[in-house]
């Protein structure tokens, strides 16, 4: 795990961040992945996480003692109500909410804007490619990596400078 930090601000960075950090938690034998549960400790030495959850877990802003949490227990653990909304801009992203995200976020998306196009955009292409596959028990490599199309997200959000 990496040493706690401030996460971004900016929704590329963001969610770059959290799909390498949901890649990592993935190849983690111990960590399944299930988009129904924020984070929650299954065991010893096992860990159920969504995509934000990988972010608490691989970014060590947690204390070890805690079982289970939510963005507000952990935004309460890191004195941070920032860390609640960056993740639930994060779990927003993860389901093509991408105008939500950007709300959280701060950032205006004024309606008719190109910027608003391009989000509504990237939430189709987020809607078609991965909620109907995503598997709630994810794991890395196949035929299809759902995180790909998050990847492609990440690059077209910086494209919008965004």
């Amino acid at each position: 795990m990496q040493e706690s930090q401030t996460l971004p601000m900016e929704m590329s960075a963001l969610l770059e961040l959290a799909v390498n950090d949901t890649a990592a938690a993935a190849a983690d034998p111990g960590v399944s992945l299930n988009m129904l549960v924020w984070y929650r400790k299954d065991g010893p030495g096992k860990c159920v996480v969504c995509m934000a959850g990988a972010v608490l877990r691989q970014r060590n802003l947690l204390p070890p003692s805690v079982y289970e949490a939510t963005p507000a227990s952990a935004a309460s653990y890191n004195k941070s109500e920032l860390l609640a909304i960056q993740l639930h801009a994060i779990d927003d992203m993860r389901l093509g909410l991408f105008i939500n995200a950007a709300t959280r976020l701060g950032i205006n998306t004024v309606k008719g804007s190109e910027t608003r196009k391009a989000l509504d955009e990237l939430g189709d292409m987020i809607m078609d490619n991965v909620i109907p596959e995503w598997e709630w028990d994810y794991k890395p490599g196949g035929e299809r990596d759902v995180l790909d199309v998050y990847r492609a997200a990440v690059v077209k959000l910086k494209a919008l400078g965004l």
